[in-house]
This record gives structure tokens, C-alpha cells and sequence, in this order.
């Protein structure tokens, strides 16, 4: 179910100093074509000098690629804010102009099926406080099959998402009350997992202190923080191809997970409710690797992969299997 017509969603798009980056996610919208573009971009770094032609070039190429008719706003920023204010602000901007929108930063690349995937996520819930919310990202690459369209998640997974005006006002980018949730044990009665509540507990305290510049953590709490869940599709619609930036150096294992098509119309679940198998699943995933999950990593570095052969006891067994080169695989 993919739309001829151009989209109606408000599109915010975040951008910085990689263009090759840029270009790819301005083509997947080339398919979609907003009728409305929102381009917030950061400016550059003084300490790094390469940063001026690279911000100039990305600028230009929003110029060059938006070539369908929309309307498009721009939020330039002649120095560098970082990635905390920079993309908080930009979406706080935003969302002063529409009551929802969808939010793509730079490495994000859509499957043309993400924008009515979340376009009727922000319709069917927009009245749902208990939704913060919708996501693009499934990488569970098929280890958790969600009985329907779609799931219900405590972790954001904010890699292409969209939300609402009514959420966002909940954000606060200081957290403000991370000290008194911290005194209390909150966190830890909130996971139920030590070693995930030291988890968060340290990257809490490394945005508090300044060390740690982001604004997707404090997005995390504040979700945590008002008992609201994320929405995340059924398929995989995102493939983050961020293998250089501020945060990383070189390809990790989110990185070019490959998007699958979701089938439509979707099929709605009968009540909201948060899959715990799941996002057992996202966790190790996400922020803290089992020791399976650390083979399964290894394994496909060098070109193993795992392949399911049933299930035991309500888990999925699977198998390590050689590279298909090899004269002994499965």
C-alpha cells in the first residue's frame, strides 16, 4: 500500500556534514514527496576544519534534490549546537509548527512502506496517551515474530520514528528529575534487572553531567518516566547506514540491517500491551548483548549465520551454520 499522491505528514529532516548520507535519505523521499519538508541542519565545528565545505554541501543538496513541489522551512544553524540541542531543538521546532511529525536524521534511510506504517500509527493513536511514539526499526531479523502489524515497546528504538505534539511536551532535555528517580531505586523497580538498571543508570548520569551529548536517552526516561510505550512495525522499515559520525567510527552490528516490505492493510492488535519476549529480544539487541547475541555478532563477522531449526520449551532453537563457501554448511 504505497500512495501515489504526496504526503500529507509534516516530514522533519535532521542533517549535519555527510552528504552522501543526506542524498541517500533525499531519494527515498523523492518517492513519497512531503508536501511539507522541514531541514533543520547543525552547523560546524570550529575544531574541525573540514566541517565547513562538508555542512555547505549538504545544505546544497537539499537545494538540488527536493525537486517535487512542497513546502519547504529551513532551520539553519551558523555554529555548531551538537547532537543533544541541536536535534532536541530542531524537533521541538518542529512540532511548534504541526501537531505531529515525522522525524528522519541523516543516516536513516525508509522503506517506501514506513511512511503509511507510520501515517496511520499517528492517525489510529493520536488520542492514546499510553503511545509516545511510533518507531520504524525492527531488528529482531525474524528471532520474534509479532503476531500482528505491529508491537508495543518500553525501549524507543528511535532510528526513523514520528510523534505527536501532546508527547513531545513531556520531554525534557535536562532530566531534570533523574536525581530523584536515582535516590529512590525507581529505576531498578521500573526494569526489574539490576545489571539493566546499572546500565541506564550510568548513561543517565553521563547526560547529567554534560559528558554524554545526545537527546535520545533523555527520550528513553521520559518515556520511562510517564509510563509510555513505543509503537514498532512487524518489519524491519529502517536501515541506518550511520557508519561515520559523532558516535561512531566504523560499521557496528545495527548498522545495514536490511528493510523488508510490511504487508497491508495492517492488522491491528486488540489491545495495547508490551510483548516482554520481545523486548527482552530488543534489549540484548539494542544496549546490552547476551552472550548468544554476542556469538550470533562474532558469527556473522565472519561470515556464519545462524538458522532457526525449531523451538523447545517456547524458545527458538537455532543452529550455527558455515559460510555457504565452505564445503560443510546448513
Amino acid at each position: 500500500m504505497i500512495s501515489t499522491n504526496q504526503l500529507d505528514t509534516p516530514v522533519l529532516f535532521v542533517v549535519f556534514n555527510r552528504p552522501q548520507m543526506t542524498a541517500a535519505v533525499l531519494r527515498a523521499l523523492q518517492t513519497v514527496r512531503p508536501k511539507r519538508l522541514l531541514v533543520a541542519a547543525d552547523g560546524p565545528r570550529s575544531s574541525h576544519p573540514a566541517d565547513q565545505a562538508l555542512c555547505a554541501e549538504t545544505r546544497q543538496l537539499v537545494d538540488r534534490l527536493v525537486d517535487w513541489p512542497c513546502e519547504i522551512t529551513r532551520r539553519y544553524a551558523p555554529e555548531n549546537q551538537g547532537c543533544g540541542v541541536g536535534v532536541s531543538t530542531a524537533i521541538a521546532w518542529a512540532l511548534e509548527q504541526f501537531e505531529e511529525v515525522i522525524i528522519l536524521e541523516d543516516d536513516c534511510v525508509p522503506n517506501p512502506h514506513f511512511f503509511p506504517f507510520v501515517g496511520d500509527m499517528l492517525d489510529r493513536y493520536r488520542n492514546e496517551d499510553s503511545v509516545m511514539l511510533v518507531s520504524g526499526c525492527n531488528l529482531l531479523e525474524g528471532r520474534k515474530a509479532l503476531p500482528y502489524s505491529y508491537g508495543f515497546s518500553r525501549y524507543t528504538q528511535n532510528w526513523g520514528w514520528a510523534t505527536w505534539r501532546r508527547a513531545w511536551t513531556k520531554y525534557d532535555f535536562s532530566i531534570a528529575a533523574w536525581p530523584q528517580i536515582r535516590d529512590a531505586g525507581l529505576l531498578a523497580d521500573l526494569l526489574g534487572d539490576k545489571r539493566e538498571a546499572e546500565y541506564w543508570r550510568r548513561n543517565f548520569e553521563s547526560v547529567r553531567s554534560g559528558h554524554t551529548d545526545t537527546w535520545d536517552y533523555q527520550l528513553q526516561l521520559t518515556m520511562w518516566s510517564h509510563h509510555r510505550l513505543a509503537i514498532y512495525p512487524a518489519s524491519n522499515l529502517i536501515t541506518n547506514i550511520g557508519t561515520r559520525g559523532v558516535h561512531f567510527s566504523r560499521e557496528g552490528p545495527l548498522h545495514n540491517v536490511p528493510t523488508q516490505p510490511l504487508d497491508f492493510p495492517l492488522r491491528h492488535p486488540p489491545m495495547i500491551y508490551r510483548d516482554v519476549d520481545a523486548d527482552r529480544l530488543n534489549r540484548s539487541i539494542w544496549y546490552l548483548p547476551t552472550l548468544s547475541e554476542r556469538i550470533r555478532r562474532k558469527a556473522s563477522r565472519q561470515g556464519w549465520h545462524l538458522r532457526r531449526a525449531g523451538t523447545a520449551r517456547n524458545r527458538t532453537v537455532e543452529v550455527l551454520c558455515k559460510p555457504a563457501a565452505s564445503n560443510d554448511y546448513c
